[in-house]
């Protein structure tokens, strides 16, 4: 690898357009941790730099939008969030709540995917220039979906109780 450090507890990462690393913590912490990307005497490496907690309870997913804006499932509690300068401060905005235990998450095109894992539905919708939802768009007929992640137009997504991989056209 090029370059590797402990972390206890990582349910999912994300970049932000600065390359700085961001990792949802679940179980002891709760929280979102910052790593600060760091380049010294040609080495790239990742110094710890903030975390945020804010009450989150088995947080999921993350990922980031356009704007640089970071969404956060916060399964638990069963809400989005967003944080507008993560960076620079723990303040978040709930975007959304009810989906049905959200986990994984994911944007493509300012197109945000969202599981919902007890009611078996993938919600999809436009992010407005606010940093809201516009309408969900709902694909059903999928058991225990868990994550899901995008590549052009092509979504993927997965439902381990299940053991299957469903990809779909945005």
């Amino acid at each position: 690898p090029a370059y590797s450090f402990p972390n206890i507890a990582a349910e999912a990462v994300a970049f932000d357009k600065d390359e700085n690393l961001y990792v949802v913590e679940t179980e002891q912490t709760a929280a979102v941790k910052i790593y600060k990307k760091v380049i010294l005497n040609g080495f790239e490496r990742y110094d710890a730099w903030k975390t945020h907690q804010g009450g989150f309870i088995n947080p999921r997913g993350i990922a980031f939008d356009s704007k640089n804006r970071l969404y956060l499932a916060d399964d638990g509690n069963d809400r989005l969030l967003r944080f507008n300068t993560p960076y620079d401060n723990g303040t978040f905005a709930v975007v959304a709540s009810t989906f049905g235990n959200l986990k994984g998450l994911a944007i493509a095109n300012d197109d945000m995917f969202i599981t919902g894992y007890s009611r078996n539905l993938v919600y999809k919708s436009d992010i407005t220039d606010a940093g809201g939802l516009n309408e969900k768009h709902i694909v059903g007929g999928m058991n225990k979906v868990v994550d899901v992640a995008t590549n052009g137009d092509l979504v993927a997504i997965t439902s381990p109780e299940n053991s299957t991989i469903t990809l779909l056209k945005a």
